[in-house]
């Protein structure tokens, strides 16, 4: 008779249950992509203050949270937990929207500039459209 294999209790780099996935390969990519482009940006960023539009205000807040996501969302793939994981899929992709929508409509970014109100901002669905 077999030993049943023993499960670590915390998943490494060496050892995570979907490692060799190609899509999350290509999520690691884009992860480290987006974390260099930011690093670029913030110098730009910190450099212009002075000259920064409200677009240029609100993605300085909301990119660097969606990374954030996404490096959440990463990390619980790698321990496995594949429904919280999930759970966070929303959150990053009303961020993207929400930088479309931002882009798209000028006329928004005094809705940002308020606070981004439930009830005044618009519909994940409307923002979705702006993509």
């Amino acid at each position: 008779m077999t030993q049943p294999r023993e499960i670590p209790s915390v998943f490494t780099p060496d050892n995570e249950p979907y490692l060799g996935i190609e899509s999350l390969l290509w999520f690691d990519r884009i992860i480290c992509w987006s974390m260099e482009s930011n690093v670029k940006v913030a110098t730009w960023t910190r450099e212009n203050a002075s000259s920064l539009t409200r677009l240029h205000r609100a993605a300085c807040q909301i990119v660097p949270q969606g990374i954030s996501i996404a490096l959440s969302i990463r990390e619980l793939i790698r321990q496995a937990y594949l429904f919280s994981a999930l759970v966070l899929v929303r959150p990053l992709i009303e961020r993207a929207a929400g930088v479309s929508y931002l882009d798209t409509r000028p006329d928004a970014g005094a809705l940002w500039a308020d606070g981004w109100r439930h009830g005044k901002r618009p519909s994940l669905a409307i923002m979705l459209a702006s993509m």
